[in-house]
């Protein structure tokens, strides 16, 4: 798991950049690819229950959510989820274990895609809420956890999946806030190249 600004997902070259000018650049690069926000919170996360993020859906989105542990072991959050949850991405962190992770295992239907299972440790002091930032461009996805990075490709197949969901397992813990913007593509196919000499 990468440390640094990693800015993948966004293709502006600002990998483990962290002059005040880089997060500039990207801020103003966020201000032109979003489109409708939506605010969700505060609301309770049920022990085991998963709760549907209604009236979110979609593979181009920017998501900011802040979760207060409670008394929750892991928190889970469910991308690119179809409505019957036979495709889905999990994006989980255990307060258990301080680990972060990425589980791609149920992200395709499509045996011949890589579905990888990546993360790492992440340590929260005593009394931080978890905060993730997720960014999903189609087949990519790049989340900032309380400040580290991980990102990965995923392919779903289903086009109806584009759900999300959030799971508190064991106990109950609360959301916060969730802020997601609708995001225009990076790439619409009309991009060249150029070369270099």
């Amino acid at each position: 798991m990468d440390d640094g600004l990693g800015v993948f997902l966004l293709g502006l070259g600002l990998e483990r950049d962290r002059h005040a000018v880089a997060k500039d650049v990207l801020r103003d690069a966020l201000d032109v690819l979003r489109r409708d926000e939506t605010a969700r919170g505060p609301m309770p996360l049920p022990s085991n229950r998963e709760v549907l993020v209604e009236s979110v859906q979609g593979n181009t989105m920017e998501l900011a959510l802040e979760v207060a542990r409670g008394g929750a072991r892991e928190i889970c959050i469910q991308v690119l989820r179809s409505p019957d949850g036979e495709e889905l991405t999990r994006i989980t962190y255990s307060f258990q274990k301080d680990r972060f992770q990425l589980d791609c295992r149920k992200s395709s239907l499509d045996a011949t895609t890589e579905r990888p299972l990546t993360g790492g440790p992440l340590r929260l002091s005593r009394g931080s809420p978890l905060r993730l930032h997720i960014f999903l461009d189609g087949s990519t996805l790049e989340v900032f956890a309380n400040g580290r990075t991980a990102a990965t490709r995923i392919y779903p197949t289903r086009p109806d999946s584009v759900g999300i969901q959030l799971i508190g397992a064991r106990r109950d813990s609360r959301l916060a806030s969730l802020d997601v913007w609708e995001m225009r593509p990076i790439w619409d196919g009309t991009e060249s190249i150029p070369e270099h000499p």
